[in-house]
């Protein structure tokens, strides 16, 4: 008769270790309604931020707001996104570095600034 091997031991091993654990879960009767909603209460705010890179670069800023376990709605951070579209204009004028004013980029835009 052949041996099993050692991954086959130590697989079993693990199952048994797993479903040897109690597993527990709420009754119904634990619930308790409350007849009023209160929204800010029962709210759930993730801010969310991804600088890095899939198949280009990305920088998010959000704010992922839900009640419970529920998704409801994603927000911008609007403060993040606005500095970060200055940064992302200032390069793309061959500027790194400059966080872009609203200002000067109207003014550049709007007066011819070659000499001839």
């Amino acid at each position: 008769m052949k041996k099993p091997s050692k991954y086959c031991v130590i697989l079993i091993m693990l199952s048994i270790n797993i479903s040897a654990y109690p597993v527990f879960s709420r009754n119904l009767s634990d619930f308790k309604y409350t007849d009023s909603f209160q929204r800010n209460k029962n709210i759930v705010l993730n801010k969310f931020q991804f600088n890095g890179y899939t198949d280009h670069w990305h920088d998010i800023y959000q704010e992922w707001i839900r009640y419970g376990n529920l998704f409801t709605f994603v927000i911008p951070n609007v403060e993040y996104t606005i500095a970060q579209s200055k940064v992302d204009i200032a390069e793309d004028l061959g500027i790194p570095g400059l966080s872009m004013q609203e200002v000067f980029l109207n003014g550049l835009l709007t007066e011819s600034y070659f000499s001839c």
